[in-house]
Order: C-alpha cells, then sequence, then structure tokens
C-alpha cells in the first residue's frame, strides 16, 4: 500500500476513533446523570455504575466480589436499581 494512502487511512481512523470516544463519555456523563439522579440511589449503586466500563460483563457474584459487600448488600442495591 503507497504510504500516501495508508497515512490517509491512518488519519481517518484516528478522527473516528476520537468521535467514538467522545460519544461514549457523553453517553457515560448522560448516564451517570440518570444513576445519580435517582432517588433510591445507594452508594454501592454508584460504585458498580464506575466500575463498568472496565468490566463490560459483570455476573451477581463478581459484582459482589468487586465492591466487597456480602449478599444483604447486594439485594438491597438491587432493589434500588429498579427504576
Amino acid at each position: 500500500m503507497p504510504y500516501a494512502i495508508a497515512r490517509r487511512l491512518s488519519a481517518e481512523s484516528c478522527r473516528e476513533a476520537i468521535e467514538s470516544a467522545r460519544d461514549l463519555s457523553a453517553r457515560a456523563k448522560d448516564d451517570r446523570g440518570l444513576v445519580l439522579g435517582h432517588r433510591q440511589t445507594t452508594v454501592a449503586t454508584v460504585r458498580l455504575f464506575e466500575l463498568l466500563p472496565e468490566h463490560l460483563m459483570i455476573t451477581v457474584k463478581r459484582a459482589m466480589r468487586m465492591l466487597g459487600c456480602d449478599g444483604c448488600l447486594y439485594r438491597e442495591s438491587s432493589l434500588n436499581l429498579r427504576m
């Protein structure tokens, strides 16, 4: 592939990546506002929300381990997630 074409594709890929990152950041900000604005949001709920970008798929067991909580705290925060 000629250097000029590769360079153009690389610049285009960079622009698309930046646009995607901005879109994801805006979506996370909007979602964070929804979580924080809910009247029954707990600290555990917010902590779990903040961990989601690094752990896209979380089981209940893993969420409990990540939050360092037992089943009682999990049940409390999961009830508060229902909107």
